[in-house]
């Protein structure tokens, strides 16, 4: 009997990483009730095991319906001021080269610093949040924005504050 409740919990174990480790979990700016702020979006489907050659045998997670990108980089020697706004679009943003910092007017306790590497989700547009957003960005720092189609959100779970 310890023997099965032990391999019950190992079985538990497992499987509960493996769900935690099997999606994207993306920092999301939402505007919510008029405010943005941050979520964790999870995104669905998840991970599938790619067949697709030059892939083959990766994790694989499709973005979903995509218009439009854009490559920025912002002024030497910084930072650079992008001001208060809100999202342009329902878009990825990915971070190539640099860094920035995001803060909420309406939630002064709280920021986002992105970094080289990072991938998040901008979704406070117009209509969704009164003020928007500010973020600074470092000089030479290198973003590519990956607006989503017209309507399209990708399914996901959402949590309350960053991913991180």
């Amino acid at each position: 009997m310890l023997t099965s409740i032990f391999f019950g919990f190992l079985l538990f174990s497992i499987l509960t990483r493996a769900s935690v480790s099997d999606t994207l979990h993306l920092t999301a700016i939402v505007g919510k009730d008029g405010v943005s702020q941050m979520e964790c979006w999870s995104l669905l489907p998840r991970y599938a095991v790619s067949s697709q050659s030059g892939t083959v045998g990766s994790k694989q997670l499709q973005l979903g319906l995509l218009a439009n990108g854009s490559y920025t980089m912002f002024p030497l020697p910084g930072p650079y001021n992008a001001g208060l706004h809100n999202a342009p679009n329902f878009q990825y943003v990915i971070l190539l080269a640099g860094n920035a910092t995001v803060t909420f007017p309406e939630r002064p306790t709280e920021s986002l610093s992105i970094k080289t590497g990072d991938m998040l989700i901008a979704a406070d547009v117009l209509g969704t949040s009164a003020l928007g957003h500010e973020t600074v960005w470092q000089g030479g720092s290198v973003a590519v924005q990956v607006p989503f189609e017209p309507g399209f959100i990708p399914d996901h779970h959402t949590s309350p504050g960053s991913c991180r």
